[in-house]
């Protein structure tokens, strides 16, 4: 398993993610476009640094896991996909902020409590 990490993240959890035989590779954070900062929060820079993956090519094939996926089963099978191909899942708007809007009502994001 290879594990992204921006350049910030402690020593002591490199080591932890090691001693569970992951492979640490370090990238450069991306930042938001100059033209948009105006409008970027801060962990937009997580998301946007997520980019990265596109520059691991020395793989053959890649399943990317964010840091809060939790894996309750087998995954395996995700390799045995046909080469050539862009797999995805849709994500999940879990912002209160967001309860709002469409994608809220068409279940795209779980009930909020209270």
């Amino acid at each position: 398993m290879v594990v992204a990490v921006l350049p910030d993240v402690p020593e002591s959890h490199r080591r932890l993610l090691a001693s569970q035989g992951c492979i640490i590779r370090e990238i450069e954070p991306v930042y938001p476009p100059e033209s948009q900062t105006q409008f970027a929060m801060d962990y937009y820079v997580i998301n946007y640094s997520k980019l990265r993956i596109w520059e691991f090519m020395e793989y053959q094939k890649m399943v990317f896991l964010d840091a809060d996926i939790q894996v309750h089963e087998n995954i395996d099978h995700l390799f045995d996909l046909p080469d050539g191909q862009f797999y995805a899942v849709m994500d999940r708007f879990c912002e209160k902020k967001w309860s709002h809007t469409p994608q809220s009502k068409i279940r795209l994001m779980p009930a909020m409590p209270g």
